[in-house]
């Protein structure tokens, strides 16, 4: 598991500097500066060998960052997704409607706010994509079945 791995089943995600950070350590330790040099003074003396792995490592390393950047960003999407969930599954607001502003009767801040992040939240869960719905689907537990009751309880 490298370093730039996003766990989705977990709740961390990384952000830009954090990948970026994570990819010059492992470059770093693959690939040390001098070595790197080395590679380039080889290639320039008509060895392109070691040139050529580094060249292979360095792309290789640009598929993990870009993994680890769609991962992370399909990651924060089924969070927002799970959250948008949570949220509409709260009871509505039902107090009173109304309250008594200067100009009369305005909109009570309790409702005017509810409504405000259930329409947030409906929309999260309107726009999400295929995948992130999937991400979804696979990371909520599983229901336990129910355990038998034992044989010759009375009452079972």
């Amino acid at each position: 598991m490298s370093a730039l791995t996003v766990d989705l089943m977990g709740n961390v995600l990384l952000d830009e500097a954090t990948i970026q950070a994570r990819a010059q350590d492992i470059i770093a330790a693959s690939w040390p500066a001098w070595r790197r040099e080395r590679a380039l003074r080889l290639a320039a003396t008509g060895d392109a060998v070691q040139l050529d792995a580094l060249n292979a490592f360095m792309a290789e390393m640009s598929a993990e960052v870009d993994l680890s950047r769609e991962n992370s960003a399909l990651l924060a999407a089924a969070i927002a997704f799970e959250a948008a969930q949570t949220r509409l599954a709260l009871p509505a607001y039902a107090g009173p409607t109304t309250v008594e502003g200067i100009s009369g009767p305005q909109p009570h801040p309790d409702q005017v706010k509810d409504d405000a992040e259930r329409a947030q939240a409906q929309a999260a869960i309107d726009t999400a994509s295929a995948q992130v719905l999937a991400l979804v689907a696979s990371r909520v537990p599983p229901v336990p079945e129910p355990e038998p009751a034992p044989e010759g309880v009375p009452g079972a």
